[in-house]
């Protein structure tokens, strides 16, 4: 059956080009479009690469290590306040990758797994801009006003270029302020009740402020402020975040300086005691942060200030992944559970028919193929566990239980019904028609390999599978390979898919034929099952680490349903 596995991306590594787009492109005069007035936007008209407004939600998109200095408060309906500090880091460059985390400076108001979401969205964000180098609708970039040297221009995000964890954005307007010619800021606001990270928001305002960088051109992000309600536990609470850059840097430029602006953090101090408010803003995070999924997170860890948060970027499995993900490339998640169903109709056709032995069908023509006919029906539920073992194999095992029902007319040629009643008053009928039933045990493994470039997806699979039936405890093997094409729509977590399936299977089904003297006439039926079947279903994410997959198939002879849900991490 059908087995569909997420395959890895393939995605370019960036280097100095994802350093030098992040920076924007100011060196360009501002009365000069970069592509014309005709290719161009508001943005691009004054020097600025439209890029920034998709930094502005990722800031690890800038290809920059950076350090920040982050302040989060949290107020409760009673007047409880809680406060606390970290650093955030982002390294590009270490031995594994692409690195982001956390170094707590007071002790900590939410959990390890609460973090750890964060930066797992953080994460996966980047990876997805990355790919497709834009969120934003370009054609929505206008300007809304321009007086005193103060340019307001507004835009909003794509929906369709938006990955599930970032659907938010789709809730709130955008707009960018140019002062003299100048990045200022990028600020999104939005009223309406949204979901981020499964917690409830609204009220939502976020202000994202540029410095612009003289010795290279274009900008960086300095500071970042936001403001919302969030629904924890059964109440609002008002959540304020001010995160400010300490450092830049990057391996070919060295250190980033540039124009700060001179903001003042707000001020986050926490009124009366502070211990016991944060007791209660713990408590009630306790309550409402409880059920965030965390890839890979079955447990959770009491934190402390000094405690470093990091994800787990060094994979044991696939082999050479460090390798692999320094390249650039992005790994699938390594494992995978999966339950899968598959029913079948196919009529099938004998390769030989047997009776006490003897095979009546090539030695001697005593069956009548153009009258004979076999309709299987086939039902199997199977469990199936894999990983990635190379950065692009995947190895699987299956076992699980089948049922066949099978509908078989057997036409009987003069000389078989002359040689069957030899000797007796046996009288053989022409046709003869009966249903056989089994079940058994299915066990296999199977090998997959593909890659994705942009939208393109390939996969090539090999199934090996063997069925144990209960009834005559006999072996039935199948050799099954399978090839996929398909489009990933991208941010609906969606793949459109069609291939071919190449099946060879041998089996044999064993009945007997009643007489009018009483006596049974024992026979079985050698099948063989070789064919191509045409194929086409989908690939759907669900949240980060489940999937499900569904596919029909279709030839001249056989018809066929499948579907597979599973989790990874």
């Amino acid at each position: 059956m059908p087995q569909i596995t997420r395959i890895p991306r393939f995605t370019l590594a960036w280097g100095l080009i994802a350093s030098l787009l992040s920076l924007a492109t100011a060196s360009v005069m501002a009365s000069a479009p970069l592509l014309g007035p005709i290719n161009s936007d508001v943005l691009t008209e004054r020097g600025i690469s439209p890029r920034v407004l998709d930094v502005a939600i990722i800031p690890m998109s800038q290809g920059l290590r950076y350090e920040s200095k982050v302040v989060y408060r949290q107020v409760q309906e009673d007047g409880a306040i809680g406060t606390e500090r970290f650093r955030m880091t982002f390294d590009p460059t270490t031995e594994y990758g692409r690195d982001l985390y956390i170094e707590l400076e007071t002790e900590p108001l939410r959990s390890a797994r609460a973090y750890r979401r964060m930066l797992e969205v953080t994460m996966g964000a980047d990876h997805w801009l990355r790919e497709q180098d834009q969120l934003h609708e370009a054609n929505s970039i206008e300007l809304v006003s321009s007086e005193n040297g103060v340019d307001t221009i507004n835009f909003h995000y794509a929906p369709t270029r938006i990955p599930t964890s970032l659907k938010w954005l789709t809730r709130v307007s955008g707009s960018v302020v140019v002062i003299d010619g100048v990045l200022d800021r990028v600020e999104l606001a939005g009223n309406e009740s949204f979901e981020r990270d499964g917690i409830r928001h609204r009220n939502y305002r976020m202000t994202v402020h540029f410095g612009e960088v003289v010795d290279f051109g274009g900008y960086v992000i300095t500071a970042i402020e936001e403001s919302f309600e969030a629904r924890l536990g059964r109440n609002w609470q008002q959540v304020d975040v001010w995160s400010e850059m300490l450092e830049y840097s990057a391996s070919d430029l060295g250190n980033i300086a540039w124009i700060d602006s001179d903001l003042t953090p707000p001020d986050f101090a926490s009124p009366g005691n502070e211990v016991q408010a944060a007791l209660a803003v713990i408590e009630s995070n306790e309550e409402g942060l409880a059920d965030i999924p965390v890839i890979g997170e079955f447990f959770d860890e009491e934190l402390h200030s000094s405690d470093v948060i990091r994800l787990n970027l060094q994979r044991n499995l696939p082999f050479y992944a460090d390798e692999v993900r320094k390249l650039g490339f992005e790994l699938p998640k390594t494992y995978g559970l999966g339950l899968a169903a598959h029913y079948q109709k196919t009529d099938i056709d004998m390769k030989g028919f047997t009776v006490a032995g003897i095979d009546v069908t090539n030695d001697l023509p005593l069956v009548d193929p153009l009258g004979s006919d076999l309709e299987s029906d086939v039902l199997t539920a199977q469990f199936r566990a894999d990983l990635w073992v190379l950065p692009f194999l995947n190895v699987s095992v299956l076992f699980g239980e089948i049922e066949t029902d099978s509908d078989v007319t057997l036409r009987f040629t003069p000389a078989f019904q002359a040689l069957a009643g030899l000797g007796s008053d046996r009288e053989i009928p022409e046709f003869y028609s009966f249903n056989t039933s089994t079940d058994g045990t299915t066990a296999g493994l199977g090998l997959l390999t593909g890659f994705q470039y942009e939208q393109l997806v390939m996969s090539l699979s090999l199934n090996y599978v063997e069925t144990v039936t209960a009834d005559t405890n006999s072996a039935i093997e199948a050799l099954m390979w399978m090839g996929m094409v398909g489009y990933d729509f991208g941010a609906i977590g969606l793949q459109a898919l069609a291939g071919v399936q190449y099946l060879d299977t041998d089996r044999s089904i064993e009945g007997s034929i009643d007489l009018e003297d009483g006596e049974a006439l024992e026979f079985s039926i050698d099948v063989g099952l070789e064919e191509t079947t045409f194929l086409l279903g989908f690939n759907k994410d669900i949240g980060r680490n489940w999937t499900l997959s569904s596919f029909i198939g279709a030839n001249g002879t056989k018809s066929s349903l499948t579907a597979n849900f599973g989790y990874r991490w």
